[in-house]
């Protein structure tokens, strides 16, 4: 996050999900951490920087909106590329049906997963397709036209306050895939995945087994 966010020039943030966040500390990871890449620019002025300004009328705003828009955004698109934030985790040459999540929602899905017993090889004989979603805004489209290349349908678990589902349906219109997205609703327009209830792995495995049964062609697990 602080890479990105010198990379960038912007305020890049972490989201913390846990029942009690009432203290911090620092952990070094030095040894776990991979070597980051900072793409070039091609922008004259060069890397973006932090600058405060505090003429926010006519015609100085629409420069800082420009720059925003067309040369920090982009950067944080390039860093993303280069430096896999959003990773395929789990892609084979016959997928079908694709599902995504971001942050501590990826791990109840993969806890979903399991409990339906859809380990890696399942996964490739059934054509199942993985994404974990680091970046959740701004939502780096390559990254998630080539997820969705081939596909015939793409679950999306998203918070209830959604953002996510809309930002990967806006990726990939006119994006040359005719993957259809779902998420927040059905394909009959009903709440589904735990809108109901908590988010968990087990309400996922509930909402996710008989979608995915149709689907893949296979018994719904019990």
């Amino acid at each position: 996050g602080s890479s990105l966010s010198r990379y960038s020039g912007l305020w890049s943030g972490l989201r913390c999900v846990a029942a009690v966040a009432d203290a911090g500390s620092g952990v070094d990871l030095e040894e776990l951490q991979s070597e980051i890449v900072l793409p070039e620019l091609e922008r004259a002025s060069g890397a973006p920087r932090p600058r405060i300004d505090t003429l926010l009328l006519p015609p100085n705003v629409l420069r800082i909106e420009q720059d925003l828009v067309f040369h920090r955004l982009e950067a944080v698109h390039r860093f993303a590329r280069a430096n896999d934030l959003n990773p395929i985790t789990s892609r084979h040459a016959r997928d079908r049906v694709g599902l995504l999540a971001a942050g501590a929602l990826y791990r109840e899905l993969e806890s979903a997963l399991a409990l339906l017993g859809l380990d890696e090889p399942e996964r490739a004989r059934l054509g199942l397709r993985l994404q974990k979603i680091d970046l959740v805004w701004p939502l780096e489209v390559e990254r998630i036209r080539e997820f969705a290349s081939g596909l015939e349908a793409i679950a999306v678990v998203d918070s209830r306050r959604g953002g996510l589902e809309e930002q990967v349906r806006a990726a990939l219109y006119d994006g040359g895939t005719r993957a259809r997205v779902l998420g927040s609703h059905d394909e009959r327009g009903a709440p589904w995945l735990a809108r109901r209830h908590e988010i968990s792995g087990g309400t996922l495995a509930q909402d996710l087994a008989p979608w995915l049964a149709s689907r893949l062609g296979e018994p719904a697990p019990s």
